[in-house]
């Protein structure tokens, strides 16, 4: 009996110690709802820069959580042009290699990655989103050399850490001519 026990707390241990690392890689948190107040406090108090989108509807949070979860970047130039994404599925680049070439100045050339556009990403975005920083109707990328789409939530420490907010800083301090959107995919309480 005594063996059992002692298996048991043993498997028991090892679970839990295998959760938390899991957990822990990514900073991840139980989820809670958020507002779209609660957001845009957390991103002041937390240097994230840009315009913060979040879904428009409860269809519209679901197509962002496919197609825009936290950790992904795309760059586009004012014409919409995909010049680069973090997305490997799509042929995309490594987030760290995009960072990178941000944080040293480098201009992220234009690569062809196949079954998807600038325009389809930017129309998705917009379609199924809302400026929740800044009320605008409409905006003007020829404005704008260049336009980052960074993804992030709260609960996924790793998508605001450190690095992240550094890099964030890198993209507003660097590229004064350049529309930074970040799109938060937390729950929020009005789809609920």
């Amino acid at each position: 009996m005594k063996k059992l026990i002692l298996i048991f707390l043993l498997l028991l241990g090892i679970i839990l110690v295998y959760k938390y690392k899991q957990n822990s890689f990514l900073g991840l948190s139980k989820p809670e709802m958020e507002t779209e107040s609660s957001l845009i406090e957390y991103a002041k108090n937390n240097n994230i820069y840009g315009e913060i989108l979040v879904g428009k509807n409860k269809v519209g949070y679901n197509v962002l959580k496919k197609y825009f979860d936290f950790g992904n970047i795309y760059v586009l130039d004012n014409d919409l042009n995909l010049l680069d994404c973090n997305m490997e599925s799509l042929g995309g680049r490594c987030f760290q290699d995009i960072q990178d070439d941000i944080f040293n100045n480098r201009k992220v050339e234009k690569r062809e990655i196949k079954n998807i556009t600038g325009k389809r990403i930017m129309d998705t975005l917009l379609y199924h989103s809302k400026i929740i920083t800044n009320k605008k109707d409409s905006i003007n990328f020829k404005m704008y050399d260049t336009i980052y789409i960074y993804t992030w939530v709260k609960y996924a420490k790793a998508s605001v850490d450190k690095s992240s907010i550094q890099f964030m800083s890198a993209l507003k301090n660097r590229n004064a001519n350049a529309l930074i959107l970040t799109v938060n995919t937390d729950s929020l309480r009005i789809f609920r």
